[in-house]
């Protein structure tokens, strides 16, 4: 790749043939052929007695609306992946231990920093469409599961 690039620059002329079987082999698979068409975000949603609150938990907004930027709310690559398991985990009735943990994870973190304990925990996930024409409209709120604090 190196001198292809340096052909384009400079006098240096490829060989007509190179022996490398990788050459040809690049892949842009982040970009096609099937490009994300959206983008999401997780709220996680605490009722404690007759409060209902948006949980300061990383990996998720701090709100229902629209983040400038959505990814800032993951701390790491790595957490974001994570929240994609607990998604898909969600999704799947069979599966969903994933989930449970998250919820329960959750329910302990919240429960410690407000000081009382938690009744249910609801984990959103916030999905909104990237369209062509930069005007986003179509924001859908999905349960990706919704946790009895007090019976785990």
């Amino acid at each position: 790749m190196l001198m292809f690039a340096a052909e384009d620059v400079s006098e240096f002329s490829v060989p007509d043939e190179i022996d490398y079987s990788h050459v040809d082999q690049q892949s842009w698979g982040l970009y096609a052929p099937d490009p994300s068409d959206a983008y999401s975000w997780y709220v996680a949603e605490a009722e404690m007695g007759n409060e209902t609150v948006i949980a300061d938990l990383g990996g998720t907004a701090d709100s229902f609306e629209h983040p400038p930027d959505a990814s800032q709310s993951y701390d790491t690559f790595r957490h974001r992946k994570y929240m994609q398991k607990v998604r898909r985990s969600g999704e799947d009735d069979t599966t969903d231990a994933v989930a449970e943990r998250y919820a329960e994870w959750a329910c302990q973190e919240v429960s410690t920093a407000r000081g009382q304990p938690v009744d249910t925990m609801t984990i959103y996930r916030m999905y909104q469409p990237s369209p062509l024409d930069g005007d986003y409209d179509g924001l859908r709120k999905l349960t990706v599961i919704e946790w009895d604090c007090a019976a785990s």
